[in-house]
């Protein structure tokens, strides 16, 4: 920001505050505290990673997309993929089956483990910000509570909120089965939004942005959120900057929210991004508005059947293709991988950027502020081992009583060559939980979802189209959504963040207005047939 330098404790310099004695609140920005934190929400990432690559979710999670894209990854693997040909007859079955139940018992420990993680990064969030607000408008409290800890306990649940809305999306079965708390965690991430907002405001304004050693109370009183009379003042950097800055930051956390706390309760827009769009039509008009809807624009098995039409060379049979694809990847899991490393990396690059940036020490000082958080960063790691010790410990007994309890084939006169269409063949390749074998059929996916990942494969076997490019340009938007990222936290530093957000927000904006125009134009099909 052009001369901000001058800007620095402007406050101070004209005796309008007083520095404090102790910038740093041990409390709030201890390496005790600071360093709990991170373990846990890295913690979370890497075990929603882990989920995605190990396959530690159900099955109807992963479309053939993510079958594609794994197996594109796991070729560069150094070990090879296991097989277990070979085995034969009894044996092999009840391998197979003994598989599937450790599968079941791998998905619903993890399920539980990750719901943990979230209520607790849930929980964390909550805390911080509710303690941050209270401080910061009590005036006996906020007196001694400073500016830059003020920032940095804003920062940190900035930071849980992105790791819990992550995670939430991974385990949002499990909210079905239980309304009630559903409810109770849809109502608490409401009132912490509205309060994490207004933190975010402030945090952001132009007092606390370049005040951080006085006290909340004295910034209080002389707030501004943008202060033409401050020294280097500047008006694109003050006020074009800063406040998109602040919208783009707001918007990030409240679309990230928005999304995956409705899906719970509609399930049908999972995986569907034209499901808002149709659902508000048929409100209003009913069938005719889905059916209008549907003509301006179509659906993706119109898609495809116009992609099996066109002529391989020509420029629609490729818009075409890639119109699919991109619907197929946003329906898929790995797009909410991309997009978690994304939160993660600009929650970390946000926080970490401002921490080691102010000019305060940090100590790890041993009192009672410091030591319980850093203690219990170890409950994670032992949830994780309970949840998943369980799985091995358990399934000893029941394998040993099958092997007792299983007549023999050869007494008993059953067929190892009859019908054993319900029971797998047992090879690890089409073991799902390694990810190597074929496409399983996911019938609890959208239909949607299913229909186009399927068809877009279908499409390119069909006719003999390569899909490595479009395997790989996944990866380069991963890619660039990371530098973004950075960009955006300031890590990489420049005005260069600015106008990569503001193309976002273009080409954002871009697809909105295609949106609206396709509902304008059903609306006005509907009125017309009407008349």
């Amino acid at each position: 920001m052009s001369n901000a330098t001058d800007a620095i404790n402007y406050l101070i310099r004209n005796g309008t505050c007083k520095r404090l004695n102790e910038t740093a609140d041990p409390d709030v920005t201890g390496l005790g505290v600071v360093s709990s934190f991170l373990v846990s929400i890295t913690f979370s990432l890497f075990a929603i990673a882990a989920a995605y690559f190990c396959r530690w979710l159900p099955d109807e999670r992963f479309s053939p997309i993510d079958d594609a894209l794994s197996g594109y990854i796991q070729s560069f693997l150094p070990w090879p993929r296991p097989s277990h040909h070979g085995q034969h007859g009894w044996p092999r079955r009840r391998g197979a089956q003994n598989r599937k139940l450790m599968r079941r018992k791998r998905v619903k420990a993890f399920e539980s483990f990750i719901l943990a993680m979230s209520d607790q990064q849930l929980i964390t969030g909550f805390a911080l910000v509710i303690t941050t607000t209270f401080m910061t408008f009590r005036d006996d409290l906020s007196d001694s509570f400073s500016v830059y800890s003020f920032q940095i306990a804003t920062r940190l649940g900035y930071f849980s909120c992105i790791v819990h809305f992550c995670t939430i999306s991974l385990v949002r079965e499990r909210f079905d089965a239980s309304r009630f708390m559903r409810n109770v965690r849809s109502a608490l991430v409401a009132v912490l939004l509205v309060l994490l907002v207004v933190c975010m405001v402030i945090s952001e304004s132009v007092t606390f942005r370049f005040n951080h050693p006085i006290s909340v109370k004295c910034a209080r009183e002389n707030f501004h959120f943008i202060d033409p009379k401050r020294p280097g003042y500047t008006k694109f950097s003050d006020e074009v900057v800063v406040i998109a800055n602040l919208v783009v930051l707001i918007l990030v956390i409240l679309l990230g929210y928005l999304r995956r706390c409705l899906e719970p309760y509609h399930a049908d827009a999972r995986g569907d991004y034209h499901y808002w769009p149709r659902k508000s039509l048929i409100v209003w008009f009913g069938e005719d508005g889905e059916a209008a809807y549907n003509t301006v624009s179509p659906g993706i098995s119109s898609l495809l059947r116009s992609l099996r039409e066109y002529d391989r060379g020509s420029r629609d049979y490729w818009a075409c293709f890639l119109e699919v694809w991109v619907e197929s990847i946003s329906a898929s899991l790995f797009w909410d991988i991309i997009w978690l490393s994304f939160y993660f990396t600009f929650g970390m690059g946000n926080f970490w950027n401002f921490y080691t940036d102010a000019e305060v020490k940090h100590e790890f000082d041993p009192n009672f502020g410091q030591v319980v958080p850093l203690i219990l960063v170890c409950l994670p790691f032992l949830s994780a081992w309970e949840a998943f010790s369980g799985i091995y410990i358990g399934n000893r007994r029941p394998v040993f009583e099958t092997q007792r309890a299983e007549p023999n084939p050869s007494s008993s006169g059953i067929q190892l060559n009859g019908d054993t269409s319900e029971v797998p063949s047992g090879d690890e390749d089409d073991d799902p939980l390694l990810g190597n074998g074929h496409p399983q059929t996911n019938t609890n996916m959208p239909a949607g979802t299913m229909r186009a990942a399927d068809g877009i494969l279908e499409v390119a076997r069909d006719h003999q189209v390569s899909l490595r490019w479009f395997q790989v340009c996944p990866f380069l938007y991963w890619v660039g959504l990371m530098v973004w990222a950075l960009m955006f936290a300031g890590v990489i530093p420049g005005y260069g963040a600015f106008y990569v957000t503001i193309v976002a927000c273009v080409i954002f904006a871009g697809f909105a207005v295609a949106g609206a125009a396709a509902c304008c134009k059903a609306f006005y099909r509907v009125l017309s047939t009407r008349r």
